[in-house]
C-alpha cells in the first residue's frame, strides 16, 4: 500500500477496483454529442470519455 499526505493510503495495483463513471442527463437528448455524430456541437470532453470508455445505444 501507497501513503499520501494526510493519512490516505492506496492499494496495490493488482487490488484497485475499476473507476466507474455514470453520467445521467435528463435534457441531453442521444445526438446532442459530438461521439454519436453530431458535427454542430463541440464536446471534446465528453468525445474524449466516449471514445476511451463504455457507451450505451
Amino acid at each position: 500500500m501507497g501513503r499520501y499526505p494526510g493519512g490516505v493510503t492506496t492499494q496495490t495495483s493488482s487490488l484497485r477496483r475499476p473507476n466507474i463513471l455514470v453520467l445521467y442527463c435528463d435534457q441531453l437528448r442521444w445526438d446532442a454529442l459530438g461521439a454519436n455524430g453530431n458535427m454542430d456541437v463541440r464536446t471534446p470532453h465528453l468525445d474524449r470519455l466516449a471514445a476511451e470508455g463504455l457507451t450505451f445505444r
